[in-house]
């Protein structure tokens, strides 16, 4: 009877199983359009060209004709968009930016602008979404990969609320350049606790004096999100 208590015990005082589930992807596909002289990129995957063209229409009018807009549709929401752009330019505020669009009465708004990016040549989006949240992971860099800025969505404040910088590319090899691993990372969600996890080679904090490769020997690479930070962890960090 005793060892029945012991074990019962034991039970109650093991740390309860991660109840994290995985969240859903969406690359965008990109198809380029020129049109009255006037140049944009939107993701034919989530609207049709004549949806993209209204937000086209209304970007350059407010932001002025001589940008070249990335428009795309923010997971599960019909009325909110996301345009990759470059904006107003300063010494502390240069690079493209996310332009949170809104549309209402058949009206659309920017209602939030993030900072720019700095150096980076892109800002490119892919979202990890479920019923209650979406982050989007923005690709930048220059000529390569540098890593990624991540994002959340939040609809009630109408604004994307920045998390943190992932100092991550997969590694060069000898025929081509340091790229992206955006096809290697899934993301994992409890409540409002995030895990990106990259199945895959990794080139971490690359450019700078401390990168280093990882090679992936079968178990992922993780960011574990605390207090808004992600919080590298390779399998060899494990106590």
């Amino acid at each position: 009877m005793k060892a029945v208590y012991l074990l019962i015990i034991t039970i109650f005082l093991l740390p309860a199983p991660s109840m994290a589930v995985e969240m859903a992807i969406h690359r965008p596909d990109e198809a380029f359009v020129s049109e009255e002289g006037r140049l944009f990129t939107y993701d034919r995957a989530a609207m049709p060209l004549n949806e993209a063209t209204e937000i086209a229409d209304y970007f350059f009018k407010v932001f002025g004709g001589g940008k070249y807009p990335f428009i795309y549709k923010i997971p599960g929401y019909e009325n909110y968009y996301i345009v990759s752009a470059i904006g107003y330019q300063s010494d502390k505020n240069r690079g493209p930016r996310f332009f949170l669009i809104r549309k209402r009465n058949n009206r659309y708004r920017n209602i939030f602008t993030t900072k720019g990016a700095g150096d980076s040549y892109t800002l490119n989006p892919t979202f990890f979404y479920n019923e209650k949240s979406v982050i989007i992971l923005a690709e930048v860099g220059t000529n390569s990969c540098r890593g990624f800025s991540v994002f959340k969505f939040e609809e009630e404040r109408g604004y994307l609320k920045w998390f943190d910088m992932l100092d991550i590319a997969k590694p060069a090899t000898t025929h081509n350049e340091v790229t992206s691993p955006i096809d290697a990372v899934r993301m994992f969600a409890e409540g409002e606790d995030y895990r990106i996890e990259i199945f895959g080679d990794i080139l971490y904090k690359p450019g700078n004096k401390k990168e280093r490769v990882y090679k992936y020997k079968g178990e992922s690479f993780k960011f574990i999100n605390k207090k808004r930070r992600f919080v590298f962890q390779a399998p060899s960090d494990k106590k």
